[in-house]
């Protein structure tokens, strides 16, 4: 098996790479944020970084994911091949204000692909959709979000305080 990470808030999947592509995110966080994790799906400890959303926010910031930065990147309608979403990033800002992450738990696996974002909004972000197979809980929040990089994503995701204090972890 070659090289996997996997970048996260919680239960909330960011990003994941394998391989020769492999992004490890190490630039925000601090020497101290480093641990020994072991890989879910495999029996092998690896090192890793996590640390609260609070502690790396500033590094997001200067790494230039501010809110009118982020909001440029959001409206650029160059981002992907794909039809892009009708939802606006100020209405955006406001769903991701009202989102609980800490609904998704460890081992969410819901079969009625219920996500975290108001119904209306569900039926919106579904049609944007080209596969439906296999939709992870949380999927309506990350196609709202499909056209920013993991860092923007998180900036955003601190708009609501209770996700200060989640941790962001990366192996």
């Amino acid at each position: 098996m070659g090289t996997y990470s996997e970048f996260r808030i919680g239960n909330f999947h960011l990003e994941s790479s394998g391989n020769f592509n492999t992004t490890l995110h190490h630039s925000i966080y601090l020497l101290s944020d480093s641990v020994i994790l072991e890989r879910e799906f495999e029996p092998k400890q690896v090192e890793g970084f996590q640390a609260t959303l609070r502690s790396i926010l500033p590094r997001l910031e200067l790494l230039g994911s501010t809110l009118p930065a982020i909001e440029q990147r959001f409206d650029n309608p160059y981002v992907t091949y794909d039809e892009p979403h009708d939802v606006p990033f100020k209405e955006a800002l406001e769903l991701v204000r009202n989102v609980d992450l800490a609904a998704l738990g460890e081992d969410d696996s819901r079969d009625d692909h219920a996500g975290l974002l108001p119904s209306e909004y569900q039926k919106r972000l579904e049609d944007s959709l080209i596969d439906r197979y296999g939709l992870s809980p949380g999927w309506d929040l990350s196609t709202l979000l499909d056209r920013l990089m993991p860092y923007d994503i998180l900036r955003v995701l601190a708009e609501r305080a209770e996700n200060l204090d989640i941790v962001v972890q990366g192996t």
